[in-house]
């Protein structure tokens, strides 16, 4: 029995890979990933394996490039001594610092949009930081962690449409705070295949409790709650299933899941492969709203749109249709849309053309 155990125990062993820090981004690398934004035909198995997931089904929504730069190269570097290296994105106009050793890359903050997500300039120091990979990974590690932010603004450099909404005239300043409770478990393994590439991966499963409180300061009141009056704020419950190979420096897949475990939304490596046909595009279709966050008024710009009739819909955070458009588009377009009627909150907004395929998406920020 004992040699049997042994021969079952060194196979069952060799059947899955060691991800190590070989896969940590250094000084220099740039990660492409690509978003599914309404993802079809991902199956989420139970734990174990070994797996042979297909993911060639995943079309691309939206894409993005993360240069791992010097963090000295930072604008907000005096604010994160600590950090080993900045990510800048020049779109939304952020950089985030991470610490990355032999065993952990490390979010240590965020220069940018502060978490209301209304649009104000800030710093956001995240005590302990976030980790975002660990080495070694192997079958079946299991990880907890706990991380805080807290981030005090002046009332007078809110917007104004939200301290009207809010209806404290004499308020002093608004503080936000959010709390992060986070279990990963590496719970399965197996083989990865996404447009473009097969990998052997492990797939670690994040479960993170996250609380958002806001509260705004009064003369003589002192501090009071307002989160339930200002947009989709409190305690939620976020999922995710990390695949991670043991040769990529990029996640290969990261979907984002519902209470049911059905995916909402696919991030995966891209491999410059749009379709599971292995048809690239030089000149790939993209959709941004500016300003977002909106008022009222959304103004959608449409770039390398192939000429036809296409469908803009907007969905709420349940998957609820909100609004939806018929456009005929060509190339380069601006089109506006009142969505006065919409709470504050965030919303996905997805481009469609005659087929019903996925052309372009992307969030929304209603104030």
């Amino acid at each position: 029995m004992l040699f049997f155990s042994l021969i079952f125990s060194s196979f069952w062993l060799a059947a899955q890979i060691t991800v190590t820090d070989a896969t940590f981004p250094v000084t220099g690398d740039t990660l492409k990933t690509a978003t599914d934004l309404v993802p079809s035909g991902i199956e989420i198995t139970n734990a174990g394996g070994p797996f042979d997931w297909d993911f060639t089904s995943l079309n691309v929504g939206t894409q993005s490039e993360s240069v791992f730069l010097d963090a000295s190269e930072g604008d907000a570097f005096d604010e994160a001594p600590n950090a080993t290296h900045v990510v800048i994105n020049e779109f939304d106009v952020t950089e985030s610092y991470f610490k990355i050793s032999s065993s952990k890359v490390e979010l240590i903050g965020a220069s940018g949009n502060d978490p209301t997500g209304f649009g104000i300039g800030a710093f956001l120091k995240f005590t302990p930081p976030i980790i975002q990979r660990r080495a070694p990974m192997n079958f079946i590690d299991n990880n907890l962690s706990e991380s805080d932010v807290r981030l005090a603004l002046a009332w007078d450099d809110l917007p104004t449409v939200l301290t009207d909404s809010l209806g404290f005239a004499l308020a002093d300043s608004i503080a936000v705070a959010v709390n992060s409770t986070r279990n990963d478990l590496v719970d399965a393994y197996g083989t990865l295949a996404i447009p473009g590439g097969t990998y052997e991966v492990l797939r670690e499963k994040r479960t993170e409790f996250r609380e958002t409180r806001i509260e705004v300061l009064v003369p003589f009141l002192g501090w009071i709650d307002v989160t339930n009056q200002i947009g989709d704020f409190g305690m939620e419950t976020i999922i995710t299933y990390q695949y991670f190979s043991n040769t990529e420096k990029e996640v290969i897949a990261s979907v984002t899941v519902d209470a049911d475990d059905l995916p909402i939304s696919v991030t995966f490596k891209d491999n410059g492969i749009l379709t599971a046909n292995e048809e690239v595009l030089s000149a790939r279709p993209f959709v941004q709203i500016n300003p977002n966050p909106i008022n009222e008024i959304a103004n959608f710009e449409f770039s390398n749109i192939p000429d036809g009739e296409y469908q803009l819909v907007i969905n709420g955070l349940n998957g609820n249709m909100v609004a939806h458009r018929q456009f005929q588009l060509s190339s380069y377009q601006v089109e506006q849309i009142i969505l006065s009627h919409l709470s504050k909150g965030t919303y996905f907004f997805s481009l469609k053309d005659n087929s019903g395929n996925m052309v372009s998406g992307g969030k929304l920020i209603k104030l």
